[in-house]
């Protein structure tokens, strides 16, 4: 009888810990910019789990480059924005996407 709880717990713990796991790794560590002298601006997100996502701004695509700020009443947020001109046209492309806060 024990022996087959243990075999009921183990079922039910084992999906409950890979999601947990996958939530884990899906998390932000690190996210950088990097300016490529001629050739443009690259993001970068590195996620607990190891994998690193990347996006190339290309300079003849980049318009505008804005420093913005978003104020409450106790924070000042500031913010990173790449306005880039492809399809759709007049995009923004946030830097640092985890350091904005969710909206209530």
């Amino acid at each position: 009888c024990l022996a087959a709880l243990a075999v009921v717990s183990a079922v039910l713990l084992m999906p409950l810990l890979a999601v947990a796991r996958s939530l884990y790794a899906s998390g932000i560590r690190e996210e950088s910019v990097v300016i490529i002298p001629g050739v443009g601006v690259e993001l970068r997100i590195a996620r607990r789990g190891g994998k690193l996502q990347t996006e190339m701004l290309l300079l003849e695509t980049i318009e505008e480059a804005v420093i913005a700020e978003a104020l409450t009443f106790f924070d000042v947020f500031y913010y990173l924005l790449f306005k880039v001109s492809t399809d759709p046209p007049n995009r923004t492309r946030p830097a640092f996407r985890a350091l904005i806060p969710a909206l209530p």
